[in-house]
């Protein structure tokens, strides 16, 4: 935190506001001891806060008040960190040399902020470096041990703090890079030897860390389906929740391996959650779309899958296939897997109530229309009345048949039941929901269009 001037007793008058500085001080000197996850949080928003308040306009404003000849001024206008405070005192040491030889200060405003503002990007550095570190092992480290240990529950409450506190320190790294690229343009005279760092391995550090979390919560989902008490959260709809979104977010971000992962425990635990809703809401037949809320989840993911599968010749597909196939294989019975895929058509039809799944399914809608908008795949209806440019013809007909009924009126669930459950010899004899029999209708036309074309050439 501050430095005192010299003889001052540190402890003589306590300071007026926290230090970011002192917080990360404090942080430093418990290498030996554990930090409390909840104390990272404190330290991250603590030095974004800092940096926030410490911008390069605020610093221009108190160094051009600063009396450099006095011995105490510095110290009294503002709290700064240690290598800023000592960059500061070795320009005041310059100055004072030049006063007792010119009898003026001769030296122009930028020479005394040169150097601070180099001790500050120093700062800022070690700062990052120091938050990326702990959170490795306040959060990736202790929830793989909690995990080894079979302690579920509390595995669940670490990735929950942990991805919250991955997020905030990710926006906190953006922030401390934004502040030391500001901060390197007081470098006027080239003259010393400013830190040069790469931002990014520490986001890709955090984002690592953040696939840990998941990873450890997968492994936690099955099992926190039986702490069902009153006294505890239901951990086990987090997970089914979060692992649910990274699933999609991974399609999205074009990682087969992680989806490869990821896919076969969100299946499982989509059962799960199916059974424990089914199981409390027996008593009200009404609420069967609720109880088969992660059942449409589970379509809606599937769909996704062949949907990113076509966009860029990815793997999803086969993986989603893989896996119903085994499901189905394990029941065993035509009769009982005939019986399942017909629930499974029958719940994507509309009943003209919005159950608390819905909305969140329509999130994912929008996410993957905005990776449709950028890729002009779909046109921006905001912009659609404005003359702009036809959007690009997708060499995939199940792409073109998806995107023109976005937003409105092709489901991924239809998607899914379409190239998957339907076409399994089980699935024989169903009776097609309406807007799969649209889908699969335009998806022949758009078919026997691109033979055609190939027939002319």
């Amino acid at each position: 935190g501050s430095r005192p001037p010299p003889n001052q007793n540190c402890d003589a008058e306590p300071s007026r506001q926290a230090s970011f500085a002192g917080r990360l001080t404090i942080m430093r000197r418990q290498q030996s001891g554990k930090i409390e996850n909840i104390a990272l949080f404190s330290v991250s928003l603590g030095v974004s806060r800092g940096v926030a308040a410490l911008s390069v306009d605020n610093f221009n404003e108190q160094w051009a008040a600063v009396d450099w000849l006095s011995g105490k001024d510095l110290y009294r206008r503002t709290v700064l960190p240690r290598e800023v405070l000592l960059e500061c005192e070795w320009v005041r040491e310059c100055l004072n040399f030049e006063f007792r030889s010119e009898k003026q200060i001769l030296s122009p405003g930028w020479f005394c902020k040169e150097r601070p503002a180099r001790g500050y990007v120093r700062f800022l550095i070690a700062a990052a470096q120091a938050l990326v570190k702990k959170f490795e092992d306040a959060f990736g480290t202790e929830a793989e041990r909690l995990t080894l240990a079979k302690k579920y529950v509390l595995v669940a409450q670490v990735v929950q703090r942990g991805l919250e506190c991955a997020d905030k320190l990710s926006r906190t790294l953006r922030e401390l890079e934004s502040a030391s690229n500001t901060y390197s343009t007081l470098n006027r005279s080239k003259e010393w030897e400013w830190p040069v760092f790469d931002w990014n391995p520490l986001q890709m550090k955090v984002a690592a860390v953040r696939e840990r979390l998941v990873d450890a919560l997968s492994q936690a989902a099955p099992r926190l389906a039986a702490f069902d008490g009153e006294n505890l959260p239901d951990y086990f709809g987090q997970a089914y929740s979060v692992l649910a979104d990274e699933c999609l977010t991974t399609m999205i971000s074009g990682d087969e391996k992680r989806f490869s992962a990821l896919f076969p425990p969100i299946f499982g635990t989509t059962l799960l959650a199916f059974d424990k809703l089914r199981q409390k809401l027996a008593s009200s037949p009404r609420n069967i779309r609720v109880s088969a809320a992660p059942l449409l989840d589970l379509l809606a993911l599937s769909g996704y899958a062949a949907v990113f599968s076509a966009l860029d010749n990815k793997t999803f597909r086969s993986v989603v296939t893989d896996q119903w196939d085994t499901y189905f294989t394990k029941i065993g019975d035509p009769n009982s897997s005939k019986n399942i895929i017909t629930l499974l058509a029958a719940i994507t039809e509309p009943d003209g109530r919005t159950a608390p799944r819905d909305i969140l399914r329509m999130r994912w809608k929008r996410a993957v229309e905005a990776v449709f908008q950028t890729r002009n795949i779909v046109r921006n209806r905001r912009e659609e009345h404005f003359g702009t440019p036809p959007v690009a013809k997708h060499s995939s007909p199940l792409i073109r048949v998806f995107a023109r009924g976005l937003p409105m009126f092709i489901e991924p669930e239809h998607v899914s039941l379409s190239v998957y459950l339907l076409k399994r010899p089980e699935g024989a004899g169903i009776e097609r929901p309406r807007m799969v029999e649209e889908f699969e209708r335009s998806l022949h036309r758009e078919e026997e269009g691109d033979n055609n074309d190939e027939e002319t050439e």
